[in-house]
């Protein structure tokens, strides 16, 4: 199995309105970071959701 390694803030910035991306939720801490750096920076709007099931977090762009 190959590990590709994810770039979470430019993916994060890049994400366009209504658009979502998915992140192992071993990341939590440094995506909510991440989001809450870029929404004060670019006023933006990002909501997280977490999935314990599939142990993913979901970040979506709404404004």
């Amino acid at each position: 199995m190959v590990n590709k390694k994810i770039k979470m803030m430019p993916t994060i910035r890049a994400l366009g309105k209504g658009e979502a991306a998915d992140f192992p939720i071993e990341k939590m801490l440094s995506v909510k970071s991440i989001c809450t750096s870029l929404s004060t920076a670019m006023g933006i709007t990002l909501r997280t959701s977490l999935n314990r099931e599939e142990k993913i977090i979901t970040v979506i762009r709404e404004k």
